[in-house]
């Protein structure tokens, strides 16, 4: 059986259900990350340059798993709204009954677009 390649308006919600819960994912992820760190360095026994370079790395690649993802995901969220908008949001859903019902000769009153 094929597999349709028709767009619809729940893969749209779908996609962007999974970027929320991706966000919320990584947020925690982050939250715990940055809690171990600074109990790592914080911590009386890791001291001198060892904590001060760890605490340094963790503050350099912090901005890409933040600011760079929220900016990332956001982007993502608006592309998919904007297909939702541009593509699905001025298609009459009852179009693609109207015509399938002319083509077969028995249109459905109710489906059939009036003017």
């Amino acid at each position: 059986m094929a597999e349709s390649t028709v767009l619809k308006v729940a893969d749209i919600d779908a996609s962007k259900n999974a970027v929320t819960t991706y966000v919320s994912t990584s947020s925690d992820i982050f939250a715990k990350l940055q809690s171990a760190v600074t109990g790592l360095a914080g911590d009386a026994k890791f001291v001198g340059d060892a904590s001060n370079g760890y605490t340094y790395f963790f503050d350099q690649v912090k901005p890409a798993l933040t600011t760079n993802l929220t900016s990332l995901t956001d982007s993502l969220t608006k592309m998919l709204e904007g297909i939702q908008d541009a593509l699905l949001g001025q298609v009459d859903p009852g179009l693609g009954k109207a015509n399938r019902d002319a083509s077969s000769g028995g249109a459905d009153e109710a489906a059939a677009p009036t003017n």
